[in-house]
C-alpha cells in the first residue's frame, strides 16, 4: 500500500472523525458498553473461584471513548510540544496491509495533528513515532521496535500502559539492540496475577477494557469482560477503515 493512498484515507476518515464525532462510523458504535451489575454478580457466584472474580472485577476500569480521546490528545499534544517542528517519521504496520489494528485507528484519531509527518520507509533513519491504544504485555510495542532498528530515535504515544509491559521493553533493549526510545502515556493501570500455570507464567493481566475493544486473552480477562458488559464492543468501526483501504 503506497504513501499517497494511505495519506487519502486518513483524511476522509480524519473528516470524517472530525465532523461526526461520537456519531463517526470510524468511532465504536454509540452504545452503553458498562458492566451489568447483575451479570457482575452472576458471574463472580458461578465463578470456580469467586475471590478472585471479584477481585478482578473490583480492579476493573472502563475506559469510555470520550475519555480515551481526551487522554490520547493529552499524550500527543506533550509530545508534539516537546518537539516543535521535528521531522518524523510515523510507524505503519501491518502483516496484512488491508487488516486495520488497533495502532493505525489510533493514528486516523491524531491525523489532524500528525499530517504533515512522513511515513517509515526502509531507507528511513531518522525519529519514529508509533502509535497504540494500550501497552498491555509490551510485545506488540516491543516487535514495533523490533521494525524500527534503524531509527535515530522512537516516540511512543500510548495513553495507557501497564508496568509489565514497560518493564519487559525496558529489560531487552540491550538484548536487542533496541533504538532509544521514550513512552508518553497518561495512566499505569492495575493488573492481577494468575496462579501459575504452563501457558500463563504468573504474566500480569490488565484490569481494563475500552469502549472499542476488550483485548484478547494474553492481555486481559477477555471471557469475563465479554460475559458481564451490557454490550460487547465489535471491529465495526475498524471494519470501516478496512473497507476504504480495500477500494
Amino acid at each position: 500500500m503506497d504513501e499517497k493512498h494511505i495519506r487519502t484515507n486518513l483524511d476522509e476518515i480524519s473528516n470524517d472523525l472530525q465532523k461526526h464525532k461520537y456519531k463517526s462510523i470510524f468511532n465504536p458504535q454509540p452504545l452503553d458498553y458498562s458492566i451489568d451489575e447483575t451479570k457482575a454478580k452472576e458471574y463472580v457466584k458461578g465463578n470456580n473461584d469467586p475471590t478472585q472474580a471479584q477481585q478482578i472485577l473490583g480492579k476493573t476500569k472502563h475506559i469510555t471513548i470520550r475519555e480515551f480521546d481526551k487522554h490520547l490528545e493529552e499524550c500527543l499534544d506533550r509530545f508534539l510540544q516537546a518537539h516543535p517542528n521535528k521531522p518524523m517519521h510515523i510507524f505503519w504496520s501491518s502483516f496484512d496491509p488491508f487488516i486495520i489494528k488497533s495502532n493505525q485507528w489510533v493514528i486516523a484519531k491524531c491525523w489532524h495533528k500528525i499530517k504533515h509527518f512522513g511515513f517509515v520507509s526502509k531507507e528511513t533513519n531518522g525519529e519514529v513515532v508509533v502509535f497504540d491504544d494500550c501497552i498491555y504485555s509490551g510485545l506488540t510495542i516491543l516487535s514495533y521496535l523490533l521494525q524500527s532498528k534503524k531509527a535515530n530515535k522512537v516516540h511512543i504515544i500510548c495513553p495507557y500502559v501497564t508496568q509489565h509491559g514497560l518493564d519487559l521493553i525496558a529489560n531487552l533493549i540491550d538484548k536487542y539492540r533496541l533504538p532509544e526510545y521514550t513512552v508518553y502515556y497518561l495512566t499505569i493501570v492495575d493488573h492481577v496475577n494468575r496462579p501459575s500455570t504452563i501457558t500463563d507464567l504468573q504474566l500480569p493481566y490488565a484490569t481494563v477494557y475500552f469502549d472499542h475493544r476488550i483485548a484478547d486473552k494474553a492481555s486481559t480477562f477477555t471471557d469475563m469482560y465479554c460475559q458481564i458488559v451490557k454490550n460487547v464492543p465489535t471491529r465495526s468501526y475498524l471494519e470501516c477503515m478496512e473497507h476504504m483501504f480495500k477500494t
